[in-house]
C-alpha cells in the first residue's frame, strides 16, 4: 500500500504507512529499509541512516539495505564509510550494478580517479546495457584526457540506444573537444531536430574556429 501512495505522489501518506509498519513490526527489516529509503528521498538523511542501519542490523545480508546505507553515507560526506558499505553490498549481492556505479563515484570523490575508472570498466563489462554507468565512464575518461576512449564508450551506448539524449549530448561535447567540429555540429543538429533546447542553443552559438578543449 505504501508503494502505491509513493507512486501516486502521495508521499506524506506513504511515510505515515511506513512509520506505522515499523511501529507494529520493529524487527521487520524490509519495513526499516522502505522507511529509510523514503526518508532519504525526503532529504532527511539522519533518519534515513538510522532506519537503514537497523535493517542491516536485523539482516546483515540485506544487499539492498546495505547499498542504500552506503548511498546515504555518501550523501552525508562519510566517504570511507560509504566505500566500505558499497563493497559489502557488492559482495553480498554478487556484484549489483548500482553498487559498482555508486562506488565509482565515491572513489572519484576521494581523488582515486584510476580506481574509479577500473570500477566502471568492471561494471560495463558485466552490465553492457547499463547506459548510465557507461556515460559516467565516458565522462571520467574525458576528465582524464582520454577523449578517444570516451567517444568509443558513448558510441557503444548509442549503438544500443540511438536516441539516448544524454549520450548524444556527451558525444557532441567530446567531438568538439577532439576538434571534430563539423561532426559535432551535425550531432547538435540531430539533437535540435529531436526538440533538444540545449542543442538548439549550442547551434546558435557554435563557432567552428574554437580550439579543442576551449
Amino acid at each position: 500500500m505504501a508503494l502505491l501512495y509513493r507512486h501516486a505522489g502521495k508521499l506524506d501518506r506513504c511515510g505515515e504507512i511506513l512509520s506505522e509498519l515499523v511501529l507494529r513490526a520493529p524487527d521487520h527489516p524490509p519495513g526499516h529499509y522502505q522507511l529509510g529509503a523514503w526518508e532519504m528521498q525526503q532529504g532527511r538523511l539522519a533518519q534515513a541512516q538510522a532506519h537503514l542501519a537497523r535493517a542491516v542490523e536485523l539482516d546483515p545480508f540485506y544487499a539492498e539495505a546495505i547499498h542504500e546505507l552506503g548511498v546515504c553515507s555518501r550523501r552525508l560526506g562519510r566517504l570511507d564509510e560509504a566505500e566500505a558499505l558499497l563493497r559489502r553490498a557488492l559482495e553480498v549481492s554478487g556484484g549489483a550494478a548500482e553498487s559498482y556505479y555508486v562506488l565509482a563515484q565515491v572513489e572519484y570523490q576521494q581523488g582515486r580517479g584510476e580506481e574509479s575508472l577500473g570500477t566502471l570498466f568492471a561494471c560495463v563489462e558485466r552490465y553492457p546495457d547499463f547506459h548510465e554507468a557507461r556515460i559516467a565512464l565516458a565522462n571520467f575518461l574525458c576528465l582524464a584526457g582520454r577523449r578517444e576512449e570516451a567517444l568509443a564508450q558513448l558510441e557503444m551506448v548509442l549503438a544500443r540506444a540511438p536516441l539516448h539524449l544524454e549520450a548524444q549530448r556527451a558525444r557532441a561535447h567530446v567531438l568538439a573537444e577532439l576538434g571534430e567540429l563539423e561532426e559535432a555540429r551535425r550531432a547538435w543538429a540531430r539533437l535540435a531536430a529531436q526538440g533538444d533546447a540545449e542543442a538548439a542553443l549550442r547551434l546558435e552559438t557554435f563557432i567552428p574556429s574554437v580550439a579543442p578543449g576551449a
